[in-house]
């Protein structure tokens, strides 16, 4: 299931969004959108996971936590992003 992550710092690397998801399941793929101009980060990205299951569990752990603002959901296939 490929999800997306949203409302994150600029500072963010793939390699820390991979390592965030990673505790809920396999992480098949990351993809953190920058600026095709200025290459920098776009502050979102999308995370694929093996199983809907381990996605469910990531969604639902960051909508539990209050402390955190990072906005997660399931993609909607619905044009060439996802």
């Amino acid at each position: 299931m490929k999800l997306y992550v949203g409302n994150l710092p600029f500072s963010v690397t793939e390699a820390e969004l991979r390592e965030t998801f990673s505790r809920f399941g396999d992480v098949a793929k990351v993809d953190l959108v920058s600026d095709r101009f200025t290459g920098e980060s776009r502050g979102f990205g999308f995370v694929e996971m093996d199983s809907n299951s381990q996605a469910d569990a990531a969604i639902k752990s960051h909508r539990q936590n209050p402390t955190r603002r990072v906005e997660t959901m399931a993609c909607i296939v619905a044009s060439s992003w996802c």
